[in-house]
């Protein structure tokens, strides 16, 4: 059983979400001590990947710089921003490290997710400090069930894909219910403290391998009713806590949808810094085979590079509407877009991060053995990039066909999950 590095850092930064006398935003503040990390976290990157974990100093540095407390509730401390600043934080960590960024992004994002919960479950999450660490998994593993108690749900199963969970004293769980006298089947999130989950140690992957994220099980827990919702309505636009704060439109923006507009951040973050590092080492210093002169001569390395740097720029253009576009709909709106629109925030998701593979892969195919070596940072990238590629958010073959069916006007349940996750 692994142990968790959950600590009591604590820093209250004003709650202040507005603009500043000098036309400066806590978002602009928040990312200008971000950018300061940046050097610190990619050097650490190596380290990173051989704890399979994040280093303690890099917990710390995001934890003084407010990086945790930025989607936490406003009237615990927290600085409450929008879906933006997330957006922006995962690019700009991307370029350091983007297992970290992962990582950092979700136990940020996932304050979120906790201030979706009644009242008193915040009140219990916040009590001591103006951030919770949470980990999630919304993948019940075959046996995972709860049933229904006095008082709650008792619970036991195994999930997998706890992203951050090393660094969590929460996790968020999705659990199957089966049908009762007077119940039907269903699902609930469910809170629990981490002392109440056994940690398994299967994270041994070749990329994202900071991200620890590990499986977690647990046998006969007991959860208490404030610490379920239903999973509809956890991932919908009317859970307790968006109900509790009609003005704050990232706990009404639904879960899957939030996700899947920071999501392509990682990959561009990656995408870019594989750029930088091509141009200002590789290019440089690379012979081409067979004494063909130096790389940096080369009509193909030109048009190489300019086509990466071009999908870099696709990617980020489609990225950023989407992200826009939600984010004024959620302002405006207490009830979704419609299908067919929810439909291109996903393609515009899904091509962003397919547009950043494809610069990461333009540029390493000219890159020499060399990047290959242990320790090399585009080496890294190039894995990691290959395990967002394997994520359900950068899935293309999934997210193309469910969008082009809608797309297309062919019949479509729209409450069946997969297209309630566009």
């Amino acid at each position: 059983m692994l142990k968790t590095s959950e600590g009591a850092h604590d820093t209250r930064p004003s709650a202040d979400a507005g603009n500043r006398p000098d036309g400066r935003t806590a978002t602009d503040e928040l990312l200008d001590r971000v950018r300061a990390l940046l050097p610190n976290i990619r050097a650490r990157a190596a380290e990173a990947e051989e704890l399979c974990r994040l280093p303690e100093a890099t917990v710390r540095d995001l934890t003084e710089a407010g990086v945790f407390a930025m989607h936490a509730p406003a009237e615990f401390g927290g600085a409450e921003l929008q879906i933006d600043a997330l957006f922006e934080l995962a690019l700009l960590l991307g370029q350091a490290c983007t297992a970290t960024a992962w990582t950092a992004t979700f136990l940020a994002f996932h304050n979120a997710a906790l201030g979706r919960f009644p009242i008193e479950t915040q009140r219990e999450v916040y009590a001591d400090r103006n951030y919770a660490l949470s980990a999630g998994s919304f993948h019940p593993l075959p046996g995972t069930k709860g049933e229904h108690v006095d008082g709650g749900l008792r619970v036991s199963g195994r999930w997998d894909f706890c992203s951050g969970i090393l660094h969590s004293g929460w996790c968020l769980l999705d659990v199957p219910v089966e049908p009762v006298e007077g119940r039907p089947a269903n699902r609930y999130v469910c809170l629990l403290p981490i002392g109440d989950l056994e940690i398994l140690d299967v994270w041994h992957t070749t990329g994202m391998r900071a991200t620890g994220s590990n499986d977690v099980s647990a046998e006969g827990v007991f959860v208490p009713e404030h610490h379920i919702i239903p999973t509809h309505v956890f991932h919908g636009t009317e859970s307790p806590g968006a109900l509790l704060r009609p003005q704050h439109s990232l706990l009404r923006m639904p879960f899957y949808r939030a996700a899947g507009i920071f999501h392509p951040a990682f990959a561009i973050g990656s995408a870019q810094r594989a750029l930088d590092v091509f141009r200002d080492d590789i290019v440089g210093r690379r012979q081409r085979p067979v004494n063909g002169g130096p790389l940096a001569e080369a009509p193909l390395t030109h048009s190489r590079y300019a086509r990466a740097a071009h999908a870099v720029q696709i990617a980020t253009l489609l990225a950023r509407s989407q992200a826009d576009e939600a984010r004024e709909h959620y302002a405006a709106h207490t009830g979704d877009p419609e299908l067919e629109r929810r439909a291109y925030f996903r393609l515009s998701s899904v091509g962003a991060i397919a547009q950043a593979a494809e610069a990461v892969e333009l540029v390493t195919r000219v890159s020499g053995g060399s990047m290959f070596r242990s320790g090399s940072e585009l080496d890294r990238i190039k894995r990691d990039m290959a395990v967002l590629l394997n994520h359900n958010s950068g899935d293309w073959d999934f997210h193309t066909e469910t969008a082009g069916k809608v797309l297309l006007g062919l019949p479509t349940d729209p409450e069946a999950g997969v297209y309630r996750a566009l």
